[in-house]
């Protein structure tokens, strides 16, 4: 490298490399939940009793709090190691004028009873350029390998969140899957309370009419009522005289398999939690 590529590379202008800083900002907002899932944390309650929270994914803000610190605090140290060098690189420069100055001096001397000052001040004057060169190179790799030390953890942290994205999809699927299982233990719950007497067609015919009431109606109340965190819908046998439950209603007074029985369902009101995935627990549809 010569003397001019010295002087662009380190140049007042510079800055860190262009592929690092688009990523400086973004990673502050990575998610770290697998990474950070399984942090414990103590809690002191006034009557000195100690309780251990179950550990919980982190969230958006709480990751951020987290990680941008982290982050910010290893593209401080590079922006600071860059400032340095172009410090230096102006220094190196101003060494290199006065080389150039002193030779320039010295040929033009002669052999005059000054040439052996000009001669000492230029050795001087070339070693502290050496040396001047020497730091700004150490300089440069402590800079490269901050960078690359950066990049690394862009690198650890992109990938955490991918895995935290991957987790948060498949608590999504395993509550689909435990919204649909529980609503086929209802549907089969419920034929052998409301079915339990009678012959094998007398039994077919009460758990045909148990399925007919299996609707998409009954499917969204059903649901309803698990994502709003409430109890799951069950059927329930009315006594003479009882007063219907509150959210209760009866299933077909008028048949003879159905009468005195009701559906005991919940708080109609309530607010749901989020299933981001619309697949078949979220559908309008009842699963068979």
């Amino acid at each position: 490298m010569n003397e001019n590529e010295e002087e662009e590379d380190y140049d007042g202008g510079s800055s860190v490399p262009a592929f690092v800083l688009p990523f400086v900002t973004a990673a502050a907002a990575l998610g770290v939940g697998s990474l950070l899932g399984g942090l414990v944390i103590w809690l002191l309650k006034p009557a000195e009793i100690h309780e251990v929270k179950v550990p919980r994914d982190l969230t958006q803000a709480e990751l951020e709090e987290v990680c941008a610190p982290f982050v910010i605090e290893k593209d401080d140290e590079v922006q600071a190691v860059q400032a340095q060098m172009v410090t230096l690189a102006k220094d190196l420069k101003a060494k290199n004028e006065r080389v150039a100055e002193l030779e320039a001096k010295l040929g033009s001397s002669g052999s005059g009873p000054g040439r052996s000052a000009i001669v000492a001040e230029l050795e001087k004057a070339k070693r502290e350029l050496a040396e001047a060169k020497q730091e700004l190179e150490q300089v440069k790799a402590e800079r490269d390998q901050l960078v690359e030390d950066l990049k690394k953890t862009i690198v650890q942290l992109e990938e955490a969140e991918a895995r935290a994205e991957f987790e948060a999809e498949q608590k999504e699927l395993y509550k689909a899957d435990a919204l649909i299982n529980k609503w086929k233990n209802f549907k089969a719950e419920s034929k052998l309370d409301i079915c339990e007497k009678g012959g094998r067609k007398k039994m077919g015919k009460c758990r045909e009419k148990v399925d007919s009431i299996m609707t998409d109606v009954l499917w969204g109340e059903f649901k309803h009522c698990v994502l709003a965190g409430q109890e799951a819908p069950t059927v329930l046998e009315i006594t003479k005289d009882a007063t219907l439950p509150q959210y209760a209603r009866y299933i077909d007074e008028e048949d003879k398999v159905t009468k005195g029985w009701a559906l005991l369902l919940c708080d109609p009101t309530l607010p749901e939690a989020d299933l981001e995935h619309e697949d078949q627990a979220v559908s309008a549809k009842a699963p068979e």
